[in-house]
């Protein structure tokens, strides 16, 4: 916590550059529950049939809100960060605020 507290533009890193990862989504919301039907439906059309797990972070107060937060994988897939992010922008998800692109950066 002393770590975070001391660097606060630190950033979230989920791979190396060049490493092949799971594919991962971060998403947000604030003040309404994320409906996780409709994540889903948006990652499959990134990744069709494949099966998809998520993990729910205890929903927060913050100064914008009280804040829901989601992490989905997607399993039987690897790839570059960077090409999750170009997946996002091609299927406009990137339009979309509950999707948190600045992991994939």
């Amino acid at each position: 916590m002393n770590h975070l507290k001391t660097n606060p533009a630190m950033c979230e890193f989920i791979g190396e550059y060049k490493q092949y990862i799971k594919p991962v989504f971060d998403v947000d919301a604030y003040e309404n529950h994320i409906d996780i039907d409709a994540v889903n439906t948006d990652i499959n059309m990134l990744f069709p049939h494949k099966s998809i797990n998520y993990a729910k972070r205890e929903s927060r107060d913050t100064k914008k809100g009280v804040k829901y937060s989601y992490r989905f994988y997607v399993d039987g897939v690897k790839i570059y960060c960077s090409q999750i992010k170009q997946l996002l922008i091609d299927h406009k998800l990137n339009e979309n605020p509950i999707y948190d692109l600045s992991i994939h950066d």
